[in-house]
Protein backbone atom coordinates (compact mmCIF):
# COMPACT_ATOMS: atom_id res chain seq x y z
CA UNK A 1 0.00 0.00 0.00
CA UNK A 2 1.27 3.47 -0.84
CA UNK A 3 1.89 5.44 2.36
CA UNK A 4 -0.06 8.44 1.12
CA UNK A 5 -3.19 6.29 1.20
CA UNK A 6 -2.83 6.04 4.97
CA UNK A 7 -2.91 9.81 5.51
CA UNK A 8 -6.43 10.77 6.50
CA UNK A 9 -6.33 14.56 6.24
CA UNK A 10 -9.94 15.44 7.05
CA UNK A 11 -12.44 14.37 9.69
CA UNK A 12 -14.51 12.50 7.09
CA UNK A 13 -11.47 10.57 5.85
CA UNK A 14 -10.51 9.88 9.46
CA UNK A 15 -13.93 8.36 10.16
CA UNK A 16 -13.86 6.34 6.92
CA UNK A 17 -10.42 4.97 7.73
CA UNK A 18 -11.54 3.80 11.18
CA UNK A 19 -14.69 2.26 9.71
CA UNK A 20 -12.63 0.23 7.23
CA UNK A 21 -9.55 -0.67 9.29
CA UNK A 22 -10.36 0.04 12.95
CA UNK A 23 -8.48 2.32 15.36
CA UNK A 24 -5.24 0.34 15.01
CA UNK A 25 -4.25 -1.36 11.78
CA UNK A 26 -1.26 -2.89 10.00
CA UNK A 27 -0.21 -1.90 6.48
CA UNK A 28 2.96 -3.62 5.31
CA UNK A 29 5.76 -2.23 7.46
CA UNK A 30 3.53 0.43 9.05
CA UNK A 31 1.17 0.48 12.03
CA UNK A 32 -1.48 3.20 11.96
CA UNK A 33 -3.36 4.53 14.99
CA UNK A 34 -6.48 6.67 14.45
CA UNK A 35 -8.25 8.11 17.45
CA UNK A 36 -9.19 11.23 19.39
CA UNK A 37 -7.14 13.08 21.99
CA UNK A 38 -8.39 16.07 24.00
CA UNK A 39 -5.29 18.26 24.23
CA UNK A 40 -7.10 20.96 26.17
CA UNK A 41 -7.07 18.64 29.23
CA UNK A 42 -3.33 18.01 28.96
CA UNK A 43 -3.85 14.56 27.43
CA UNK A 44 -1.63 13.03 24.76
CA UNK A 45 -1.23 9.71 23.00
CA UNK A 46 1.18 7.49 24.91
CA UNK A 47 2.65 4.46 23.16
CA UNK A 48 4.88 1.98 24.98
CA UNK A 49 6.70 -0.84 23.24
CA UNK A 50 8.11 -4.04 24.68
CA UNK A 51 9.88 -6.98 23.10
CA UNK A 52 12.80 -7.65 20.78
CA UNK A 53 11.53 -5.68 17.77
CA UNK A 54 11.24 -1.92 17.51
CA UNK A 55 9.15 0.67 15.70
CA UNK A 56 9.67 4.41 15.32
CA UNK A 57 7.19 7.21 14.85
CA UNK A 58 7.00 8.01 11.14
CA UNK A 59 4.44 10.78 11.32
CA UNK A 60 1.77 12.11 13.69
CA UNK A 61 -0.70 14.87 12.95
CA UNK A 62 -4.22 16.18 13.52
CA UNK A 63 -6.89 15.42 10.96
CA UNK A 64 -9.41 17.72 12.64
CA UNK A 65 -8.56 20.63 10.42
CA UNK A 66 -5.82 19.34 8.15
CA UNK A 67 -3.12 21.40 9.87
CA UNK A 68 -0.10 19.57 11.21
CA UNK A 69 0.51 20.70 14.78
CA UNK A 70 -2.95 22.15 15.36
CA UNK A 71 -3.40 22.70 19.08
CA UNK A 72 -6.20 23.07 21.59
CA UNK A 73 -9.32 21.03 22.26
CA UNK A 74 -10.13 17.53 21.09
CA UNK A 75 -8.31 16.46 17.95
CA UNK A 76 -8.78 13.49 15.65
CA UNK A 77 -5.22 12.29 15.31
CA UNK A 78 -3.34 9.95 13.01
CA UNK A 79 -0.11 8.32 14.18
CA UNK A 80 1.95 6.22 11.80
CA UNK A 81 4.76 3.97 13.04
CA UNK A 82 7.41 2.26 10.92
CA UNK A 83 9.19 -1.03 11.71
CA UNK A 84 12.95 -0.61 12.16
CA UNK A 85 14.07 -3.98 13.63
CA UNK A 86 12.78 -7.54 13.32
CA UNK A 87 11.45 -9.69 16.17
CA UNK A 88 8.36 -9.69 18.35
CA UNK A 89 6.68 -6.62 19.73
CA UNK A 90 3.95 -5.72 22.20
CA UNK A 91 2.45 -2.21 21.95
CA UNK A 92 0.34 -0.39 24.51
CA UNK A 93 -1.74 2.58 23.27
CA UNK A 94 -3.43 4.98 25.69
CA UNK A 95 -4.75 8.53 25.44
CA UNK A 96 -4.44 10.35 28.74
CA UNK A 97 -2.38 12.63 30.93
CA UNK A 98 1.18 11.52 31.64
CA UNK A 99 1.10 12.55 35.32
CA UNK A 100 -1.88 10.27 36.04
CA UNK A 101 -2.05 6.49 36.23
CA UNK A 102 -4.07 5.14 33.31
CA UNK A 103 -5.99 1.97 34.23
CA UNK A 104 -5.25 -1.14 32.17
CA UNK A 105 -8.81 -1.33 30.89
CA UNK A 106 -8.28 2.00 29.08
CA UNK A 107 -5.16 0.75 27.29
CA UNK A 108 -5.22 -0.98 23.92
CA UNK A 109 -2.69 -3.83 23.73
CA UNK A 110 -1.52 -5.36 20.45
CA UNK A 111 1.09 -8.06 19.70
CA UNK A 112 3.09 -8.19 16.47
CA UNK A 113 5.73 -10.20 14.68
CA UNK A 114 8.10 -8.19 12.47
CA UNK A 115 9.93 -10.18 9.80
CA UNK A 116 13.43 -9.56 8.45
CA UNK A 117 12.00 -7.50 5.57
CA UNK A 118 10.06 -5.46 8.21
CA UNK A 119 6.66 -6.83 7.24
CA UNK A 120 4.40 -6.58 10.29
CA UNK A 121 1.90 -9.30 11.25
CA UNK A 122 -0.48 -9.03 14.19
CA UNK A 123 -0.59 -12.08 16.48
CA UNK A 124 -2.51 -13.16 19.59
CA UNK A 125 0.54 -13.86 21.76
CA UNK A 126 4.29 -13.34 21.60
CA UNK A 127 6.74 -15.78 23.12
CA UNK A 128 10.15 -14.07 23.04
CA UNK A 129 11.86 -13.96 26.42
CA UNK A 130 13.23 -10.61 27.61
CA UNK A 131 16.19 -11.31 29.87
CA UNK A 132 15.38 -10.38 33.46
CA UNK A 133 11.62 -10.03 32.88
CA UNK A 134 10.55 -12.51 35.56
CA UNK A 135 7.20 -10.78 36.23
CA UNK A 136 6.15 -11.07 32.59
CA UNK A 137 5.30 -7.43 31.86
CA UNK A 138 7.60 -7.34 28.80
CA UNK A 139 9.97 -4.92 30.51
CA UNK A 140 13.12 -5.44 32.60
CA UNK A 141 13.25 -3.05 35.54
CA UNK A 142 13.59 -2.82 39.33
CA UNK A 143 10.24 -4.58 39.82
CA UNK A 144 11.77 -7.79 38.47
CA UNK A 145 14.63 -7.67 40.97
CA UNK A 146 12.17 -7.11 43.83
CA UNK A 147 10.02 -10.08 42.76
CA UNK A 148 13.03 -12.38 42.33
CA UNK A 149 14.45 -11.42 45.72
CA UNK A 150 11.12 -12.11 47.42
CA UNK A 151 10.85 -15.45 45.59
CA UNK A 152 14.34 -16.47 46.71
CA UNK A 153 13.37 -15.59 50.30
CA UNK A 154 10.23 -17.75 49.93
CA UNK A 155 7.86 -14.87 50.63
CA UNK A 156 4.30 -16.29 50.51
CA UNK A 157 2.18 -15.82 47.37
CA UNK A 158 5.12 -14.58 45.27
CA UNK A 159 5.21 -16.19 41.83
CA UNK A 160 7.51 -15.81 38.85
CA UNK A 161 5.64 -15.53 35.56
CA UNK A 162 8.75 -16.52 33.60
CA UNK A 163 11.53 -17.97 35.77
CA UNK A 164 13.68 -18.71 32.73
CA UNK A 165 14.04 -15.00 32.05
CA UNK A 166 15.77 -14.66 35.43
CA UNK A 167 18.35 -17.38 34.76
CA UNK A 168 21.07 -14.88 33.90
CA UNK A 169 23.80 -17.40 34.81
CA UNK A 170 22.28 -19.76 32.22
CA UNK A 171 22.64 -22.82 34.47
CA UNK A 172 18.95 -23.82 34.48
CA UNK A 173 18.35 -22.74 38.07
CA UNK A 174 17.60 -19.58 40.00
CA UNK A 175 19.73 -18.52 42.93
CA UNK A 176 21.39 -15.50 44.54
CA UNK A 177 23.98 -15.36 41.77
CA UNK A 178 21.23 -14.62 39.24
CA UNK A 179 19.94 -11.89 41.54
CA UNK A 180 23.42 -10.33 41.72
CA UNK A 181 23.69 -10.31 37.93
CA UNK A 182 20.22 -8.79 37.70
CA UNK A 183 21.11 -5.97 40.08
CA UNK A 184 24.33 -5.30 38.18
CA UNK A 185 22.40 -5.13 34.90
CA UNK A 186 19.92 -2.69 36.43
CA UNK A 187 22.73 -0.43 37.67
CA UNK A 188 24.21 -0.40 34.17
CA UNK A 189 20.79 0.36 32.74
CA UNK A 190 20.28 3.22 35.22
CA UNK A 191 23.60 4.72 34.23
CA UNK A 192 22.71 4.76 30.54
CA UNK A 193 22.43 8.41 29.50
CA UNK A 194 19.97 9.01 26.65
CA UNK A 195 21.17 12.57 26.14
CA UNK A 196 24.49 14.12 25.23
CA UNK A 197 25.54 14.86 28.83
CA UNK A 198 28.80 14.92 30.72
CA UNK A 199 29.47 11.48 32.23
CA UNK A 200 29.62 13.02 35.72
CA UNK A 201 25.84 13.35 35.49
CA UNK A 202 23.70 10.21 35.60
CA UNK A 203 20.12 10.80 34.48
CA UNK A 204 17.72 9.40 37.08
CA UNK A 205 14.51 10.32 35.32
CA UNK A 206 12.39 12.83 33.41
CA UNK A 207 8.78 13.62 34.31
CA UNK A 208 6.10 15.87 32.80
CA UNK A 209 4.60 18.09 35.50
CA UNK A 210 1.31 19.95 35.30
CA UNK A 211 1.79 23.66 35.94
CA UNK A 212 0.55 24.93 39.30
CA UNK A 213 0.01 28.50 38.16
CA UNK A 214 3.63 29.58 37.62
CA UNK A 215 4.26 30.28 33.94
CA UNK A 216 7.70 28.59 34.02
CA UNK A 217 8.95 30.80 31.25
CA UNK A 218 12.61 30.14 32.04
CA UNK A 219 14.81 27.19 33.02
CA UNK A 220 15.62 26.84 36.72
CA UNK A 221 18.07 24.57 38.55
CA UNK A 222 18.60 23.33 42.11
CA UNK A 223 20.95 21.05 44.03
CA UNK A 224 19.54 18.72 46.69
CA UNK A 225 22.11 17.55 49.22
CA UNK A 226 19.53 15.84 51.45
CA UNK A 227 16.06 14.32 51.25
CA UNK A 228 14.59 17.38 52.95
CA UNK A 229 16.24 19.61 50.31
CA UNK A 230 14.61 17.50 47.61
CA UNK A 231 11.15 17.67 49.18
CA UNK A 232 11.40 21.45 49.61
CA UNK A 233 12.42 21.91 45.96
CA UNK A 234 9.57 19.76 44.64
CA UNK A 235 6.99 21.38 46.93
CA UNK A 236 8.06 24.85 45.84
CA UNK A 237 8.02 24.07 42.11
CA UNK A 238 5.20 21.58 41.78
CA UNK A 239 2.73 22.77 44.41
CA UNK A 240 2.36 19.37 46.10
CA UNK A 241 2.69 18.43 49.74
CA UNK A 242 5.40 16.13 51.06
CA UNK A 243 3.02 13.19 51.50
CA UNK A 244 2.11 13.37 47.79
CA UNK A 245 5.72 13.07 46.66
CA UNK A 246 6.97 9.61 45.72
CA UNK A 247 10.32 9.28 43.98
CA UNK A 248 11.38 5.70 43.40
CA UNK A 249 14.84 4.67 44.67
CA UNK A 250 15.53 8.01 46.37
CA UNK A 251 15.77 7.84 50.17
CA UNK A 252 18.06 9.27 52.85
CA UNK A 253 20.78 6.73 52.00
CA UNK A 254 20.96 8.08 48.46
CA UNK A 255 22.61 11.25 49.81
CA UNK A 256 25.47 9.54 51.64
CA UNK A 257 27.85 10.02 48.71
CA UNK A 258 25.60 11.60 46.08
CA UNK A 259 23.76 14.83 45.44
CA UNK A 260 20.83 15.42 43.10
CA UNK A 261 20.63 18.07 40.43
CA UNK A 262 17.01 19.03 39.73
CA UNK A 263 16.26 21.10 36.64
CA UNK A 264 12.86 22.41 35.56
CA UNK A 265 12.23 23.25 31.92
CA UNK A 266 10.05 25.96 30.47
CA UNK A 267 6.34 25.38 30.08
CA UNK A 268 5.22 23.76 26.84
CA UNK A 269 2.78 25.58 24.64
CA UNK A 270 1.35 23.32 22.02
CA UNK A 271 3.77 23.71 19.13
CA UNK A 272 7.14 23.61 20.88
CA UNK A 273 8.88 21.68 23.62
CA UNK A 274 12.41 21.93 24.98
CA UNK A 275 15.01 19.42 26.13
CA UNK A 276 18.42 19.41 27.78
CA UNK A 277 21.08 18.86 25.14
CA UNK A 278 24.21 19.04 27.33
CA UNK A 279 25.08 19.45 31.01
CA UNK A 280 28.48 19.82 32.69
CA UNK A 281 30.34 21.53 35.53
CA UNK A 282 32.29 24.66 34.66
CA UNK A 283 34.09 26.19 37.62
CA UNK A 284 31.53 26.79 40.34
CA UNK A 285 28.54 26.59 37.99
CA UNK A 286 26.55 23.86 36.30
CA UNK A 287 26.37 24.69 32.61
CA UNK A 288 23.17 23.59 30.88
CA UNK A 289 22.48 23.81 27.14
CA UNK A 290 18.91 23.42 25.90
CA UNK A 291 17.29 23.15 22.50
CA UNK A 292 13.75 23.27 21.17
CA UNK A 293 11.96 20.54 19.30
CA UNK A 294 9.01 21.15 17.04
CA UNK A 295 6.57 18.20 17.06
CA UNK A 296 4.46 17.37 14.04
CA UNK A 297 1.41 17.47 16.28
CA UNK A 298 0.65 19.77 19.19
CA UNK A 299 1.97 18.73 22.59
CA UNK A 300 -0.22 19.30 25.68
CA UNK A 301 -0.33 22.90 26.87
CA UNK A 302 0.96 24.01 30.26
CA UNK A 303 3.30 21.13 31.08
CA UNK A 304 6.89 21.49 32.12
CA UNK A 305 9.61 18.91 32.60
CA UNK A 306 11.53 17.90 35.70
CA UNK A 307 14.98 16.40 35.12
CA UNK A 308 16.80 14.68 37.98
CA UNK A 309 20.51 13.88 37.67
CA UNK A 310 22.68 12.01 40.15
CA UNK A 311 26.14 13.49 40.75
CA UNK A 312 29.02 12.65 43.08
CA UNK A 313 28.68 14.66 46.29
CA UNK A 314 32.30 15.91 46.12
CA UNK A 315 31.73 17.35 42.63
CA UNK A 316 28.73 19.32 43.86
CA UNK A 317 30.47 20.75 46.94
CA UNK A 318 31.63 24.01 45.35
CA UNK A 319 28.75 24.44 42.91
CA UNK A 320 26.72 27.54 43.69
CA UNK A 321 24.84 28.40 40.49
CA UNK A 322 23.52 27.46 37.07
CA UNK A 323 24.24 28.88 33.64
CA UNK A 324 21.55 28.17 31.04
CA UNK A 325 22.49 28.48 27.37
CA UNK A 326 18.91 28.49 26.19
CA UNK A 327 18.21 28.24 22.47
CA UNK A 328 14.67 27.04 23.13
CA UNK A 329 12.98 30.17 21.78
CA UNK A 330 9.31 29.85 21.03
CA UNK A 331 9.84 32.15 18.08
CA UNK A 332 12.77 30.49 16.31
CA UNK A 333 10.69 28.53 13.81
CA UNK A 334 9.67 29.75 10.39
CA UNK A 335 5.91 29.36 10.36
CA UNK A 336 2.89 31.01 8.81
CA UNK A 337 2.55 34.54 10.18
CA UNK A 338 -0.94 34.02 11.59
CA UNK A 339 0.19 30.99 13.62
CA UNK A 340 3.22 32.87 15.00
CA UNK A 341 1.11 35.91 15.94
CA UNK A 342 -1.53 33.74 17.58
CA UNK A 343 1.10 31.97 19.62
CA UNK A 344 2.80 35.19 20.73
CA UNK A 345 -0.56 36.56 21.85
CA UNK A 346 -1.25 33.37 23.82
CA UNK A 347 2.19 33.48 25.41
CA UNK A 348 1.77 37.12 26.56
CA UNK A 349 -1.72 36.53 27.98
Amino acid sequence: MILDELLAISEDEHAEFIKEYGNISVHGKYIVYCGEVNYSTGAKLMVKQYGTAEIKEYRQYSASDGIVGAGGGAAKIVSIYEAVTAGTLRLSFAAGRSWENIPDEKKIIRNYIISEDFTITETEEIADVIKGDVNGDFEFNIADAVVLQKWLLAVPDVELVNWKAGDLCEDDKLDVFDLCLMKRALIEKLNDIPQNVNTSFKLHGVADIRTNGDNHTKWTGYIARSKSDLLDIIQENEGVSADEISLEDIDDNAFNDKSLVIIYGICTAGNSYSIIDDISIKGTDIDVSTVSKKPEIATPDMLYRRYIYIIDKNLATNVNGFIFNDTSSYYQFEEEADIVNWFKDWFRS
